[in-house]
């Protein structure tokens, strides 16, 4: 509880850090975006770290990058209001590492009250890929992605990576998602804090929707049984997060989740977590080949001590109590054998 409390807290003061600069400044840094020439710029833009830091960008419509010659926004550590509008037509396809609309959301980062479609499927290393976010240390609030996001390690379908001190509120994940190492609904790898999320992704699974467009993946090498024996292996596959050390709060899992006998480690909520999961349902068939489980698949024990010189006290006086009563047992005993 204490845990959770803390991660809100954390949460609370982004947010706050972040919203009332903005009132004071009154958006004098304001960026409006009002069609696909000015998203591309934007992503131009920042290519610079600093670039987007204090300002505010506000999507006032709809936008189709169909056909668009766009990688995705470099790095993002400003606030985007997409104001309930999407962003479809995404097509990342080209070698990256970390890919998603926004590679890195840095940690003054928000993006908030945005949909985005299409697919996220780079060549390459590929090992760290979200429908959304690449990799997160900001804040993601009532976000959206509608599609297919496919990669190797650290695949989510709002974010590749949680980072510590990244926190992802109310979103929701539908389409499908395939990955081969840390797989997950919403993120691949979470170190921060998801809650209130809900998954209606499919997370590495054989068959899936005939509705999504699968052209560029290559399903029969992720999950082909023949291929276990080859060396390919499938791990850490959850609804929610392939593997979390961080929390999980208040997340629903809707979504089919793994393939019979295929996969280490599948969950509804996490494929693996030695962190907090609380408050977490799961709807849908969880399948696997060893540690599976309708929440968590493997749950590693993390037990942390912290006391200080008070509680050591206390703990002291607790332990000679304890031996005192134990003495006045002893003695009730021999005086019970004595008087036999």
């Amino acid at each position: 509880m204490m845990k959770r409390i803390l991660s809100l807290l954390l949460c609370l003061c982004l947010m706050l850090s972040l919203v009332l600069p903005a009132l004071a400044e009154q958006d004098r840094e304001a960026i409006h975006l009002h069609s696909v020439e000015d998203l591309l710029d934007l992503a131009e833009n920042c290519v610079l770290d600093s670039y987007s830091r204090g300002k505010t960008v506000y999507l006032h419509k709809d936008l189709d990058l169909t056909g668009m010659a766009f990688s995705g926004i470099p790095t993002f550590g400003g606030t985007f209001e997409g104001r309930g509008h999407t962003i479809s037509g995404l097509e990342l396809t080209e070698q990256r590492s970390t890919a998603g609309l926004f590679r890195y959301v840095q940690r003054e980062g928000l993006i908030r009250d945005l949909t985005v479609s299409g697919r996220v499927a780079p060549g390459g290393t590929a090992a760290t890929v979200g429908g959304i976010v690449g990799c997160n240390r900001g804040l993601l609030i009532d976000c959206r992605f509608e599609g297919t996001v496919a990669g190797s390690a650290s695949i989510g379908g709002i974010a590749g990576v949680n980072e510590a001190g990244g926190c992802i509120l109310r979103c929701v994940s539908q389409g499908l998602v395939v990955g081969e190492n840390m797989t997950g609904g919403i993120t691949g790898y979470n170190v921060g804090l998801i809650e209130g999320c809900d998954n209606l992704a499919c997370v590495n699974i054989h068959t899936p929707d005939a509705t999504l467009d699968l052209s560029s993946i290559d399903l029969s090498v992720l999950m082909d049984p023949s291929m276990l024996s080859t060396g390919v292996t499938v791990m850490d596959t959850g609804g929610i997060a392939g593997y979390s050390i961080g929390s999980i709060y208040d997340c629903v899992n809707s979504a089919s989740v793994g393939y019979p006998h295929i996969g280490y480690n599948v969950g509804g909520i996490a494929g693996r977590s030695c962190g907090a999961v609380s408050g977490c349902t799961n709807r849908a068939a969880i399948q696997g080949r060893k540690d599976v489980g309708g929440i968590v698949g493997q749950m590693e024990p993390n037990l942390s001590l912290n006391l200080d010189e008070d509680h050591l006290q206390q703990l002291e006086n607790q332990f000679a109590e304890f031996e005192s009563l134990i003495r006045q047992v002893q003695v009730s005993m021999n005086d019970f054998s004595a008087a036999g």
